[in-house]
This record gives C-alpha cells, sequence and structure tokens, in this order.
C-alpha cells in the first residue's frame, strides 16, 4: 500500500513504518495553513501539491497522527513523479471542513 504525504509528514515516514519511493505531484488539489493551528491541510481544487510517496504496510498509525476520521479525511489518489502512483492521502472533506475555516490561508509550499 502507499501513501502520498506532505506539509509535516515529509521526510519522517521512514522513520515510523514506511519506504520512501520518490517525490510527486498530487494534481487537482490545494494547499491552505489551517487558521486554528501550525499545519497544512488539502482540499479538491485547481493548484498541485508536491510532496512524497512511501511504501507503508497499514494506515493504522496514519490514522492516529492526522486524526482521521474528525480532522482529516482520507481518499486514494493517483500522484505522479517518474512513476504513477495510487496512494493514499490525508485530506479535508465536508465533514472536517468547519474545524479548519478560521482563516485559512492558501500556500503553495509546506
Amino acid at each position: 500500500m502507499k501513501l502520498f504525504v506532505y506539509g509535516t509528514l515529509k521526510g519522517s515516514v521512514q522513520y515510523l513504518t514506511g519506504k520512501f519511493l520518490e517525490t510527486a505531484t498530487l494534481k487537482q488539489h490545494d494547499m491552505y495553513r489551517s487558521g486554528v493551528g501550525e499545519f497544512p491541510f488539502i482540499t479538491p481544487g485547481d493548484g498541485e501539491i508536491k510532496g512524497e510517496v512511501y511504501e507503508i504496510i497499514s494506515l493504522g498509525i496514519f490514522d492516529r497522527i492526522e486524526g482521521y476520521p474528525e480532522l482529516y479525511d482520507r481518499k486514494e489518489v493517483t500522484v505522479y513523479g517518474d512513476k504513477k502512483h495510487k496512494a493514499w492521502v490525508y485530506y479535508v472533506g465536508d465533514a472536517q471542513r468547519p474545524l479548519h475555516e478560521s482563516k485559512p490561508k492558501k500556500i503553495t509550499n509546506w
């Protein structure tokens, strides 16, 4: 199973349970800095998100880190690096949006 990470998880997944595969881009999503804390989140949009792809065994530890499903939701997406990957990503869906809408600021990199 693969996981695409951005923001605060970049560079740290291999220390948890993952094997780094490559840097990649998630298309048609935008990144924001939460107005209720210093962390990023993504939503569907018209931008591109730069991140990293890891091979992982389970989503369990990441569900706990990301506060799934209360703080973040997750979905399987296609990301593009040297190869095309199907990978899981954590994002803010409609159910989580009220937690993040206190003046979020659109950003391009974290």
